[in-house]
């Protein structure tokens, strides 16, 4: 196409298709070509041009070579869908193919080989016959290619008809260019093929080796691979291949110097000669030290590869550390690999260099580079034991600079030295001792105490320092805990006083009572046997002697480090890891004439239901032989390879063509990664749900890529629409950085169903205890679901599809999918439990007919139909629930398409070369001056759309290329904006150009437009995002100012993502042309589909909601008029002001908090003698409240209508200054005189307000934990002030003291605007119970599907977790009483309180679960006596003392928990007062 070709892709008016049909076959060849050219550019932007198939063909038989390659591309793409059709061509592609333009019969023959379509597969042998002999090397290099694409196609066909040694010949051809794509094509095949097909001998040796000085730079790299699975036959011949490679060293192109790196390395292992592995030492260093004066990318990619090469060869680069010195402006990852392979090239010759630039770089900026850099030192210290004191000095050094982190991580490196060199370098100690208080991270602290605990007797005050970390034990992370108990353990076999005995005790019970992590309690209780029975045991367990650690610079295991070299210049060597974690290789294997499927009855007719079925005609009946019975090899539950292409590798286009084959059995399948290590700060989750012995899974695997062990996983699922949730807990061991933990979770279905129409989503929550939570989303495939027992007969199958109305029958069409076996097919859906009940002829077509059946259980009938070897199949389901089609569809497309990867050449290579005989354009990075065309993606302006170019300089990351229009512009365009038109010749004159990423230009910039290659932090960029939207009608590139954050949206944080998505909003709304409409699909998918954030994607479907049916609404709604913002100099409440200014130069003042909010005033009172517990028969005793209850009756039972608990405030996000005035009338003061009588029975209790509305964006929350019929419920009161309608509610309690959690889903109906709704949801306990001294603190959160997640506290009263079955007989009372020691009784006044009625009182304590036990005079106050009990169970005895009608109540509590007494205290006080 011409540089004025953009005209092709303007909207034409209506009637396009038959306008372009007509003008296909005007009798003028311009025009024939101009239409032609339309169709392209339909195409190109998507629309459906396939009505034209046979005009376009028939433009095919032409002379011009530009027609004649767009017809070509035509062909390419549609060939797929119109296989018939297709066989119109062949008739011009075989004449093509002896064109007297070589250029032509290779073009001809590359375009057979991308069509793949069986038919034209047997019209592509005899011209690729001729081709690989042909005259021109330029046929015969395209020729070879095209073998590797056909054998893809039919393995067999390739190597019947003799192309595989037609191949091999061409390794002797005199084109150097022809060898290279030969050697290239039979690498691929041998990749694909489990039998020896290209093996190189001596005698192809000499000819590679030749070729190779000749041939452009990928064919050497094609040539430099194939060499290197070479095993010379000796040293000699070893030597004289490296001395013929190593020129290749000093090539421009990386890709070729780390082929002959790998190369040379390989044969290097047979030279034995010093000298002449000295040799090539010197030959390569310098080609790996200029490698890093390239781009930061390439700098990593090569610093990667060097780092194996100097673990086998470290004297390679011995003399060049000093290349590998950080410079200030390096990346930080570059940085970070220099680090590692400085450690690894150190030495005694040049460790005082380097250990100078590590103390250099230990006082820069960057925290993680500091922390590596001090970690270094260390690790040089352990690998050179004579620079060890050396490198002490130094930490000691940067120890005195006083830097947190420094301190604590040369404390850490410090720990290591002594493990290495034990009872060398201890006068050090003191020094450290002088940094303890300023000790905050886990791993430092746990570094300081190992030190105190492992040099306990040298150190005089060990214990002291010991047992100021003891203060905090309950608060510290477990790898403290573990290391405080073993060094508590070791003082006190060390020095058995006093003072350790103590702290062995305290610690022992705190590691034992007080703790739920099951490692730190078992290794307390062996030490506590140990101890207890036999001390000199202990000593010998716990003070033996320990293995000195070693260096760990060479971390790769030798067998791993030889397959690693053996990958080098390859993604391996960059991941070091080997290909086969990481690339699945899936091969077709053909089944032999045993494993036929048995059929019944007649030859090509077997039992089934048919369309036939319609005109009442009945199959035969079953026989023995019948198909249900046939035996099949079936495929394990476990998931295959690919199965919801999560990983990236397969193709999920509609379009493509896959050939379904025997499925392999994988053991261990490979789970796609559902949380990556980048999102989860070190911690990567792959998993997927899988279907095993008639049980659901989930099936996870945690990969800890960070510093620190993690433990305590927890998992929750969210409402989905099959209510899939976990059956147990999550049971996964601690899992150590570099380690990875698999398990599987047993699930269950229909728990937490969530409305609305059936999807697959499954959104997941999963915590840890040293992490946040972390969300993601996963895919429910409907196959996991099909049942065991789904297997129908044939007459229960005829009569359900009968019974079902043909509206519930679904039909799709699969034009992508090819069925070359239907034995494998049906054995890949009986593994899915879809099993298989007749097949019958069609014409040519055979026709399946199976049933599947889904736990409620909902029958699946499924009919499919197509033709074997040809692509398209058909699937009809008929089902009582036809709204679950689409998910059968996907599943079922999904599972027939999984193993239809097709190998890529050198698919793991790193420096990816261009395949420029493929047709079918793959996205590799182009080479300069390839000339292409610009067919556009998303972020294409249209007016770029159909220009010629030449590319200039183009960057792996994001696949961005710098292009010269024909007009002289250079613009940057992706990759996959641009097609091939002619590959570089390489005889091309370089010119002088300076390109850079910021200097390209875009047509048609104006003079005021802004600049857009700015940096921005994420609070910067935020605030020029809203600038750019609430302005975009002002700045004229606005839309480019935008479009350049967009490029990085996914990498943003979530206050810039959400910033970027209504900025986009509002240019559209501003700006509503083409490029802006482009943009907001962009965004909107990009918020809605690839995101986890559920705040983002919420406000994303709002958006789309409100544009997809009102765009004036949306107007109304965004671009509405923002309230101004006043000052917030002053945001205290004055009534709150004046009480902190009243308490001026207390903690009141400094907490900006009154004082009753942090402080609780308990006094414990030594009880007299005349305070003892009255016996029976003493004066003013009595057993029971004077009102009747004193003649033997029992206090009235708990009614529902009693206060159970009692309204209270609750504690809000933010403090209230009333905080013990629950219904906002009282007053809280602690001196307020308030009088208790009858209390009053209220039906419907006014909620206290945890969540107001000005809060809540309209949704005001009332709630509040009750006791009813023995079970605690959290009532709760829904009020929508806001405009629209609010559903899909959930709910979510934080830890706290009690372990209270839900005991199910929330279930509150949808909320109009002005209504309400009141739920009770039930709760458990002891769930998920905090750490730590009791608290009242219950912290909830909140979320709807139109608002983002609400966060608030509440209380916990103790009274409502009071039980039923608190009541104690009299003597039992007593015993307990006296059986507690003093220690454990609290005791607190009430000066407001005041008792009007003892009766009245007894009342409102029993609606509470407390017990009326006995009473007594003293003088004249009366004394009443109560029992309680909570659930642990925990007993609270209770004495009441009070002068009736006088203000003051003494209350006196013992129970086995006395640490739980300011919590009664306090729910008593707020009942008493109510």
């Amino acid at each position: 196409m011409s540089g004025h070709d953009s005209k092709y892709f303007s909207t034409t008016k209506k009637g396009e298709i038959p306008e372009l049909k007509e003008e296909l076959n005007s009798q003028y060849k311009d025009k024939r070509k101009d239409a032609v050219k339309k169709v392209i550019a339909a195409m190109t932007v998507g629309k459906d041009v396939s009505s034209l198939f046979t005009d376009v063909v028939n433009c095919m038989q032409t002379e011009n070579l530009e027609l004649k390659k767009l017809v070509y591309l035509y062909l390419i793409n549609y060939a797929k869908s119109q296989p018939d059709l297709a066989i119109l061509a062949v008739n011009t592609f075989v004449k093509d193919s002896q064109d007297p333009n070589p250029l032509i019969r290779a073009l001809a023959v590359r375009t057979m080989g991308c069509i793949r379509v069986d038919k034209i597969t047997e019209y592509l042998c005899d011209p690729l016959q001729r081709c690989l002999k042909d005259d021109d090397p330029y046929v015969r290099k395209t020729a070879a290619i095209c073998v590797a694409k056909l054998y893809d196609i039919n393995a067999e066909l390739v190597e019947d008809r003799g192309f595989l040694d037609a191949l091999k010949d061409l390794i002797s051809d005199n084109n150097p260019m022809v060898v290279a794509n030969a050697v290239a094509a039979l690498a691929e095949i041998q990749d694909n093929s489990s039998k020896p097909i290209f093996e190189i001998t001596s005698h192809t040796l000499s000819k590679l080796l030749t070729a190779l000085n000749e041939c452009t730079e990928w064919g050497q790299v094609f040539i430099l691979d194939a060499l290197s699975k070479y095993k010379a036959a000796d040293a000699l011949e070893a030597e004289n291949i490296v001395e013929r490679v190593t020129p290749r060293l000093q090539h421009a192109n990386c890709a070729v110097v780390l082929s002959a790196v790998k190369m040379i390395l390989q044969q290097m292992e047979l030279i034995t000669s010093p000298d002449a592995v000295r040799n090539p030492y010197k030959k390569m260093a310098p080609p790996l030290v200029t490698l890093l004066s390239a781009e930061p990318e390439i700098q990593y990619v090569a610093l990667r590869n060097i780092n194996l090469i100097v673990q086998r060869r470290p004297s390679i680069l011995a003399h060049e550390i000093k290349v590998f010195f950080c410079k200030y402006n390096d990346p930080i990852y570059v940085k970070m690999e220099k680090l590692e392979i400085m450690i690894k090239l150190a030495s005694d010759r040049n460790i005082d260099q380097v250990l100078l630039e590590f103390k250099e770089y230990a006082t820069e900026v960057d925290v993680d580079f500091v922390r590596r850099a001090v970690r270094a030192i260390g690790r040089c210290a352990i690998k050179l034991e004579r620079a060890a004191e050396r490198c002490i000095s130094v930490l000691l050094e940067l120890i005195k600079i006083k830097v947190n982190y420094v301190v604590q991580e040369a404390i850490i490196v410090i720990k290591d030295i002594f493990r290495r060199y034990p009872n060398t370098y201890e006068s050090i100690i003191a020094t450290l001792c002088e940094s303890l208080d300023t000790l905050d991270e886990p791993e430092a602290k746990a570094s300081m105490i190992w030190i105190i605990g492992e040099y306990a007797e040298r150190i005089d005050n060990a214990d002291e320092l010991l047992e100021s970390f003891l203060e905090t034990f309950p608060e510290e992370p477990a790898q403290v805990q573990l290391q405080l108990l073993t060094a508590t353990v070791k003082l006190f076999l060390k020095k058995p006083t006093e003072g350790p005995q103590q702290m062995i005790q305290v610690v022992l019970n705190n590691a034992t009572v007080e703790t739920d992590n099951p490692d730190l309690r078992d290794r307390a209780y062996i030490y506590w046997r140990l101890l207890s029975t036999d001390p000199e045991a202990a000593k010998d367990v716990v003070l033996a002697e320990k293995p000195v650690i070693s260096d760990d610079s060479n971390l790769l295991d030798s067998s791993l480090l030889d397959e690693l070299l053996a990958n080098i210049a390859t993604l391996s060597s960059v991941y070091h890891k080997p290909p086969d974690t990481f690339v699945t290789r899936v091969r077709t294997v053909q089944r032999t004439d045993e494993d036929d499927y048995p059929e019944a009855g007649e030859p090509g007719y077997s039992e089934s239901p048919s369309h036939g079925i319609d005109n009442g005609a009945s199959p035969p009946p079953t026989s023995s032989n019948a198909p249900q019975a046939a035996p099949r090899q079936p495929v394990p539950a476990a998931p295959l390879p690919d199965l919801l292409d999560l990983m990236g590798d397969g193709d999920s286009s509609s379009n493509a063509i896959v050939s379904l084959d025997q499925p392999e059995t994988l053991d261990v399948p490979t789970l796609p990664i559902v949380l990556p290590a980048s999102t989860g700060q070190g911690l990567q989750i792959s998993a997927q749900l899988i279907r095993k012995d008639g049980q659901i899974y989930y099936s996870i695997l945690f990969e800890n890529n960070s510093q620190v062990p993690l433990d305590g996983f927890m998992i929750q699922f969210n409402k989905n629409t099959f209510g899939l949730a976990s059956a147990g807990p999550l049971q996964v061991p601690q899992v150590q950085p570099g380690s990875s933990a698999r398990t599987l979770l047993p699930m269950v279905l229909f728990q937490n169903v969530a409305p609305g129409p059936p999807n697959t989503l499954l959104q997941v929550a999963v915590k840890n205890s040293q992490q946040p939570v972390w969300y993601f989303n996963d895919k429910i495939s409907l196959l996991v679901l099909f049942t065991e027992d789904g297997r129908m007969e044939r007459t229960s199958f005829l009569e359900t599809w009968k019974s079902l109305p043909d509206s519930n029958e679904v039909i799709k069409d699969f034009p992508g999918i090819v069925i070359n076996s239907v034995e494998a097919t049906l054995d890949r859906l009986a593994a899915s439990n879809m099993f298989f009940i007749a097949k019958r002829k069609h014409a040519n077509q055979e026709v399946l007919y199976l049933s599947a059946k889904t736990p409620q259980p909902i029958p699946f009938l499924i009919e499919l139909t197509t033709v074997v070897g040809i692509p398209g199949l058909k699937c009809a389901i008929k089902t009582p629930s036809p709204e679950m089609a689409p998910l059968f569809f996907e599943a079922l497309e999904i599972l027939l398409k999984n193993k239809m990867l097709e190998p890529v050449m050198c698919s793991s290579r790193v420096f990816s070369p261009l395949r420029e005989e493929s047709g079918d354009e793959e996205l590799s990075v182009l080479p300069r001056h390839t000339k292409v065309i610009v067919t556009g993606n998303n972020r294409t302006k249209s007016v770029l759309v159909g220009l010629q170019g030449v590319v200039k300089k183009a960057v792996g990351l994001g696949g961005w290329h710098w292009l010269v229009l024909k007009n002289g512009v250079e613009v940057k365009l992706q990759r996959n904006a641009l097609s091939v038109l002619e590959h570089p010749t390489g005889n091309e004159v370089d010119e002088d150009f300076d390109f850079d990423s910021s200097s390209s230009t875009d047509i048609g910039e104006r003079e005021n437009d802004y600049p857009t290659g700015m940096e921005f932090s994420k609070v910067t960029k935020a605030s020029m995002i809203w600038i750019i939207g609430e302005y975009a009608e002002r700045i004229d590139n606005a839309d480019e100012l935008l479009e350049s954050f967009l490029e990085t949206f996914p990498e943003e944080p979530a206050q810039v993502q959400l910033q970027l998505l209504t900025a986009t909003v509002k240019l559209f709304l501003k700006k509503p042309t083409e490029g802006p409409q482009q943009m907001i699909q962009v965004v909107l998918n990009n918020a809605t589909v690839e995101t986890d954030n559920p705040d983002l994607r919420d406000r994303a479907y709002i958006y789309w909601r409100l544009l997809s049916t009102d765009p004036e609404a949306a107007k109304d709604v965004v671009l509405a008029e923002k309230p101004v913002i006043s000052d917030d100099s002053n945001l205290l409440d004055s009534s709150l002001l004046d009480e902190l200014l009243a308490n001026i130069a207390t903690l009141s003042s400094v907490y900006h908090k009154p004082p009753d909010t942090f402080v609780t005033r308990v006094r414990t009172v030594q009880r007299t003698d005349e305070d003892d517990y009255p016996e029976a028969g003493e004066p003013g005793y009595s057993e029971s409240p004077s009102h009747g209850i004193d003649n033997g009756a029992s206090p009235p039972p708990t009614s529902s209508n009693a206060p159970q608990a009692a309204p209270r405030q609750p504690v809000p996000a933010a403090p209230l200054p009333d905080l013990l005035d629950l219904m906002g009338d009282g007053d809280s003061s602690s001196n307020a005189i308030v009088s208790l009588d009858q209390p009053e029975t209220l039906d419907v209790p006014t909620l206290p307000i945890v969540l107001p509305a000005s809060t809540g964006q309209g949704l005001q929350i009332s709630a509040q934990l009750i006791r009813k019929d023995g079970q605690i419920y959290y009532s709760i009161l829904f009020e929508n002030n806001s405009q629209v309608p609010l559903d899909g509610f959930m709910i979510q309690f934080n830890k706290n003291t009690f372990g209270l959690a839900s005991a199910g889903p929330l279930q509150v109906p949808q909320v109009q605007p002005g209504s309400s709704a009141r739920t009770l949801l039930p709760m458990v306990l002891f769930q998920n119970v905090a750490p730590g001294p009791p608290n009242t603190l219950l912290q909830v959160a909140v979320k709807n599907s139109q608002q983002p997640v609400w966060y608030f506290n509440d209380k916990i009263s103790l009274l409502v977790l009071f039980t039923e079955d608190g009541r104690m007989e009299r003597t039992s009372f007593l015993e307990t009483w006296k059986s507690l020691p003093d220690s454990n009784e609290v005791i607190k006044d009430f000066p407001g309180i005041v008792i009007n009625s003892v009766e009245a009182t007894l009342d409102r304590l029993a609606a509470s679960n407390m017990f009326f036990i006995a009473k007594r005079k003293h003088a004249n106050q009366e004394v009443l006596y109560l029992s309680a009990k909570t659930p642990q169970p925990i007993p609270f005895l209770i004495e009441l003392t009070t002068v009736v009608g006088i203000p003051g109540l003494k209350c006196a509590i013992k129970t086995p928990s006395p640490e739980m007494a300011p919590l009664f205290f306090e729910a008593l006080e707020i009942l008493l007062k109510n």
